[in-house]
């Protein structure tokens, strides 16, 4: 019982170190492969000037927020993020890009969060 507690409060406390060093070494991840590959946009139409919603997938996290701030420079930006522990190192990341964290998941607060995004694009 005892090495339960003592792996719990380990967890808890490399947790707790992951999500303020991780981040910032990710972002400097980020911005390393930002700045050392050719950027050669090509749109089927012109992009929308409006408030739009934008999708990306985990493996197309280190570059789609880049493309889209590069886009859209001072447009206010809004994340639907889990709620679990990789959200939160997520969130934080995106937080370096000005990109705004809307926790939730399908299975734990995806009413909060779907009226969340929606009062963020009409915010914005």
């Amino acid at each position: 019982m005892a090495h339960l507690l003592e792996s719990s409060v380990r967890k808890k406390i490399l947790r707790g170190v992951g999500v303020v060093i991780i981040p910032p070494i990710i972002y400097l991840l980020m911005r390393l492969l930002w700045f050392s590959y050719r950027k050669t946009y090509h749109f089927i139409n012109k992009p929308i000037e409006g408030q739009c919603i934008a999708v990306t997938w985990h493996s197309e996290l280190l570059i789609t927020p880049q493309v889209y701030r590069h886009l859209r420079k001072k447009q206010a930006t809004s994340a639907i993020i889990s709620q679990h522990y990789d959200g939160e190192i997520i969130a934080k990341t995106l937080g370096f890009l000005q990109v705004s964290a809307l926790r939730g998941s399908s299975k734990r607060g995806a009413k909060a969060v779907l009226i969340a995004a929606i009062n963020a694009i009409k915010e914005n």
